[in-house]
């Protein structure tokens, strides 16, 4: 009996660490859109209670994303390719990528998973993935000093071809946690 247990663990063991980093780019490069809800959580020292917000996130083959903020206030954010547009107030704001790496480091990671697009992931960072029996984390630590300027670590979790929580962890113990919720 005990011998049987000890095969069920490694056959499980097995199945959880089977997956690779490339595989789960795969799943996801079959995708050609994805739609969800997301609760995003900045927690900061100076603050006295973390900000919230709420929304939806679109995902159209290949890289285009939106972000749409329904709570506090709505903010929708498109992103095409380099190019966001921000559009608060019925006021609209361009900004190319390349020139804000700070804030493009979270949308190239994004990109390039949705995308399945390894060798982009592999240029901006070093991952590290592994599968858990919940699912599947990658980590990402960036490679370029300009876009690591604030952002310490990305974590992503995610089951299947759904990417579930996104953890930014910034140098200075700030952290920005986004949870989704898919419709489908």
């Amino acid at each position: 009996m005990k011998y049987f247990i000890y095969i069920i663990l490694l056959l499980q063991a097995s199945v959880t660490s089977a997956g690779t980093l490339s595989e789960r780019l795969e799943d996801f490069s079959e995708l050609n859109e994805s739609s969800g809800y997301f609760v995003e959580t900045w927690s900061a020292d100076y603050l006295d209670v973390s900000l919230v917000s709420k929304g939806k996130l679109l995902y159209k083959r290949p890289g285009k994303l939106s972000k749409i903020i329904t709570y506090p206030d709505r903010i929708e954010q498109h992103i095409d390719g380099e190019q966001l547009s921000i559009t608060h107030n019925n006021k609209t704001r361009n900004i190319q990528l390349s020139q804000q790496p700070g804030l493009a480091v979270g949308i190239y990671a994004l990109q390039a998973i949705l995308d399945g697009d390894e060798k982009k992931l592999r240029e901006l960072f070093k991952p590290d993935y592994s599968e858990l029996a919940t699912g599947w984390e990658l980590s990402l630590v960036i490679r370029d000093e300009e876009m690591a300027d604030s952002i310490e670590l990305i974590i992503i979790r995610g089951k299947a071809d759904r990417i579930l929580k996104i953890s930014t962890e910034f140098y200075n113990g700030d952290r920005l946690l986004t949870e989704l919720t898919y419709e489908n």
